[in-house]
Protein backbone atom coordinates (compact mmCIF):
# COMPACT_ATOMS: atom_id res chain seq x y z
CA UNK A 1 0.00 0.00 0.00
CA UNK A 2 1.33 3.76 -1.23
CA UNK A 3 0.01 5.88 1.89
CA UNK A 4 0.54 9.28 0.38
CA UNK A 5 -1.81 10.57 3.37
CA UNK A 6 -2.06 14.54 1.99
CA UNK A 7 -5.39 15.05 3.41
CA UNK A 8 -4.37 13.24 7.02
CA UNK A 9 -0.67 15.76 6.60
CA UNK A 10 -2.57 18.68 6.68
CA UNK A 11 -4.70 17.82 9.08
CA UNK A 12 -2.22 17.18 11.21
CA UNK A 13 -0.58 20.51 10.62
CA UNK A 14 -3.78 22.10 12.01
CA UNK A 15 -3.79 20.04 14.64
CA UNK A 16 -0.53 20.14 16.00
CA UNK A 17 0.70 23.52 14.65
CA UNK A 18 4.21 24.48 13.94
CA UNK A 19 6.87 23.25 16.03
CA UNK A 20 10.07 24.41 16.39
CA UNK A 21 13.02 23.59 14.19
CA UNK A 22 15.24 22.39 17.64
CA UNK A 23 12.82 19.92 18.55
CA UNK A 24 13.39 17.46 15.92
CA UNK A 25 17.14 18.64 14.47
CA UNK A 26 18.59 15.66 16.59
CA UNK A 27 16.31 12.74 15.32
CA UNK A 28 18.34 10.29 13.46
CA UNK A 29 18.71 11.16 9.87
CA UNK A 30 17.76 14.98 10.28
CA UNK A 31 19.36 18.15 10.08
CA UNK A 32 18.76 21.39 11.21
CA UNK A 33 16.07 23.23 9.59
CA UNK A 34 13.63 20.35 9.05
CA UNK A 35 10.37 19.97 10.52
CA UNK A 36 7.56 18.24 11.36
CA UNK A 37 6.17 17.66 7.66
CA UNK A 38 9.66 16.22 6.49
CA UNK A 39 9.90 13.60 9.48
CA UNK A 40 6.14 12.83 8.42
CA UNK A 41 7.24 12.30 5.04
CA UNK A 42 9.74 10.02 5.97
CA UNK A 43 8.19 7.64 7.69
CA UNK A 44 4.43 7.56 6.64
CA UNK A 45 4.50 4.93 4.38
CA UNK A 46 5.98 2.54 7.04
CA UNK A 47 3.87 3.95 9.95
CA UNK A 48 0.78 3.45 8.18
CA UNK A 49 1.11 0.48 6.66
CA UNK A 50 1.62 -0.94 10.77
CA UNK A 51 -1.83 0.92 11.07
CA UNK A 52 -3.10 -1.24 8.41
CA UNK A 53 -2.03 -4.43 9.49
CA UNK A 54 -3.00 -3.81 13.30
CA UNK A 55 -6.74 -2.29 12.29
CA UNK A 56 -7.30 -4.01 8.96
CA UNK A 57 -9.36 -1.37 7.59
CA UNK A 58 -8.63 2.32 6.26
CA UNK A 59 -11.04 4.16 8.65
CA UNK A 60 -9.64 2.96 11.76
CA UNK A 61 -5.95 3.33 10.27
CA UNK A 62 -6.45 7.17 9.40
CA UNK A 63 -7.26 7.23 13.18
CA UNK A 64 -4.91 5.32 14.28
CA UNK A 65 -1.98 7.34 12.05
CA UNK A 66 -3.18 11.29 12.89
CA UNK A 67 -3.26 9.58 16.33
CA UNK A 68 0.57 8.34 16.35
CA UNK A 69 1.71 11.84 15.45
CA UNK A 70 -0.08 13.71 17.52
CA UNK A 71 1.27 11.86 20.47
CA UNK A 72 4.70 11.69 18.75
CA UNK A 73 4.44 15.63 19.08
CA UNK A 74 3.10 15.17 22.35
CA UNK A 75 5.87 13.40 23.51
CA UNK A 76 9.07 14.47 21.61
CA UNK A 77 11.06 15.71 24.55
CA UNK A 78 10.68 12.26 25.64
CA UNK A 79 12.58 10.55 23.15
CA UNK A 80 15.56 8.84 23.27
CA UNK A 81 17.66 10.17 20.40
CA UNK A 82 20.44 7.64 21.17
CA UNK A 83 17.72 4.96 20.52
CA UNK A 84 15.68 4.00 17.13
CA UNK A 85 13.18 6.24 16.29
CA UNK A 86 11.26 4.07 13.89
CA UNK A 87 11.42 1.65 17.25
CA UNK A 88 10.31 4.54 19.35
CA UNK A 89 7.11 5.47 16.62
CA UNK A 90 6.11 1.58 16.31
CA UNK A 91 5.84 1.62 19.70
CA UNK A 92 3.39 4.80 20.09
CA UNK A 93 1.19 3.04 17.44
CA UNK A 94 1.02 0.01 18.91
CA UNK A 95 -0.04 1.63 22.28
CA UNK A 96 -2.85 3.59 21.11
CA UNK A 97 -4.08 0.82 19.28
CA UNK A 98 -4.02 -1.28 22.61
CA UNK A 99 -5.62 1.46 24.35
CA UNK A 100 -8.47 1.43 21.50
CA UNK A 101 -9.45 -1.85 22.47
CA UNK A 102 -8.85 -2.16 26.57
CA UNK A 103 -11.32 0.67 25.85
CA UNK A 104 -13.54 -1.49 24.41
CA UNK A 105 -12.65 -4.26 26.77
CA UNK A 106 -11.63 -6.14 23.47
CA UNK A 107 -7.92 -6.22 24.69
CA UNK A 108 -8.37 -7.29 28.39
CA UNK A 109 -9.81 -10.79 26.94
CA UNK A 110 -7.02 -11.14 24.44
CA UNK A 111 -4.60 -10.61 27.71
CA UNK A 112 -6.82 -13.03 29.56
CA UNK A 113 -6.71 -15.55 27.02
CA UNK A 114 -2.91 -15.34 26.22
CA UNK A 115 -2.20 -16.38 30.24
CA UNK A 116 -4.57 -19.03 29.89
CA UNK A 117 -3.11 -20.93 27.22
CA UNK A 118 0.32 -19.98 29.00
CA UNK A 119 -0.78 -22.03 31.56
CA UNK A 120 -1.17 -25.24 29.43
CA UNK A 121 1.38 -27.77 29.39
CA UNK A 122 2.20 -28.75 25.79
CA UNK A 123 5.54 -29.37 23.57
CA UNK A 124 4.89 -26.53 20.58
CA UNK A 125 6.15 -27.74 17.87
CA UNK A 126 9.12 -26.50 16.12
CA UNK A 127 8.32 -24.45 13.03
CA UNK A 128 11.51 -22.84 11.47
CA UNK A 129 10.74 -19.17 10.87
CA UNK A 130 13.75 -18.75 8.13
CA UNK A 131 11.74 -20.92 5.91
CA UNK A 132 8.19 -19.97 6.85
CA UNK A 133 7.50 -16.22 4.83
CA UNK A 134 4.06 -15.63 5.25
CA UNK A 135 4.58 -11.84 3.36
CA UNK A 136 5.38 -13.76 0.22
CA UNK A 137 2.11 -15.49 -0.24
CA UNK A 138 0.59 -11.51 -0.66
CA UNK A 139 2.64 -11.63 -4.35
CA UNK A 140 0.01 -14.22 -5.37
CA UNK A 141 -3.11 -12.31 -5.47
CA UNK A 142 -5.02 -15.57 -5.17
CA UNK A 143 -4.53 -16.21 -1.55
CA UNK A 144 -3.67 -12.87 -0.49
CA UNK A 145 -7.62 -12.84 1.38
CA UNK A 146 -6.81 -16.05 2.41
CA UNK A 147 -3.87 -14.75 4.03
CA UNK A 148 -5.21 -11.55 5.28
CA UNK A 149 -7.96 -13.69 7.26
CA UNK A 150 -5.77 -16.42 8.47
CA UNK A 151 -3.27 -13.87 9.93
CA UNK A 152 -6.13 -11.65 11.07
CA UNK A 153 -7.77 -14.03 13.04
CA UNK A 154 -4.75 -14.67 15.25
CA UNK A 155 -4.99 -13.36 18.87
CA UNK A 156 -3.38 -9.76 19.35
CA UNK A 157 -0.65 -11.36 21.35
CA UNK A 158 0.62 -13.65 18.39
CA UNK A 159 -0.60 -11.49 15.43
CA UNK A 160 1.83 -8.33 16.68
CA UNK A 161 5.00 -10.00 16.81
CA UNK A 162 4.38 -11.96 13.04
CA UNK A 163 3.64 -8.46 11.69
CA UNK A 164 6.50 -7.02 13.03
CA UNK A 165 8.97 -9.87 12.19
CA UNK A 166 7.93 -10.81 8.81
CA UNK A 167 5.97 -7.54 7.57
CA UNK A 168 8.10 -4.67 8.99
CA UNK A 169 11.76 -6.82 8.86
CA UNK A 170 11.89 -6.15 13.01
CA UNK A 171 14.92 -8.42 15.04
CA UNK A 172 13.59 -10.07 18.21
CA UNK A 173 15.42 -6.87 20.03
CA UNK A 174 13.67 -4.37 18.28
CA UNK A 175 10.36 -6.25 18.84
CA UNK A 176 11.61 -6.67 22.39
CA UNK A 177 11.94 -2.70 22.82
CA UNK A 178 8.51 -2.27 20.57
CA UNK A 179 6.04 -4.42 23.04
CA UNK A 180 8.30 -3.89 26.03
CA UNK A 181 8.70 -7.85 26.71
CA UNK A 182 11.86 -10.14 27.25
CA UNK A 183 13.25 -11.23 24.10
CA UNK A 184 12.46 -14.72 25.04
CA UNK A 185 8.78 -13.94 24.95
CA UNK A 186 9.09 -12.49 21.79
CA UNK A 187 10.34 -15.91 20.39
CA UNK A 188 7.58 -17.92 22.08
CA UNK A 189 5.12 -15.69 20.82
CA UNK A 190 6.36 -15.88 17.30
CA UNK A 191 6.66 -19.29 17.58
CA UNK A 192 3.37 -20.30 18.56
CA UNK A 193 2.07 -17.39 16.23
CA UNK A 194 3.26 -19.33 12.93
CA UNK A 195 2.58 -22.30 14.71
CA UNK A 196 -1.17 -21.33 15.27
CA UNK A 197 -0.90 -19.58 11.11
CA UNK A 198 0.99 -22.84 9.77
CA UNK A 199 -1.68 -24.81 11.22
CA UNK A 200 -4.17 -22.56 9.44
CA UNK A 201 -2.52 -22.30 5.89
CA UNK A 202 -2.72 -26.06 5.66
CA UNK A 203 -5.74 -26.52 6.15
CA UNK A 204 -6.66 -23.36 3.27
CA UNK A 205 -4.20 -26.01 1.01
CA UNK A 206 -1.18 -24.28 1.31
CA UNK A 207 1.70 -26.71 2.43
CA UNK A 208 4.53 -25.50 4.60
CA UNK A 209 5.71 -28.82 6.12
CA UNK A 210 9.01 -28.45 4.07
CA UNK A 211 9.79 -24.89 3.79
CA UNK A 212 8.28 -24.26 0.74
Amino acid sequence: MNFTGTKYIEALRGRCGCLKTTEFQDIEGFNKGQKLLSLIDMYKNQVYRLCYRLTNNEFDADDLFQDTWVRVVRNIDSYDKNKSFETWIYTITINLYKDRYRKQKRWMNIIKDFFTNEKKDFELSKVPLDKFHPESLLIDKECTKELEAFLNGLPDNFRIPVILYYFKEMNYNQISDVLDIPVGTVKSRLSRGIHKLKKALEKGGYDYGNGN
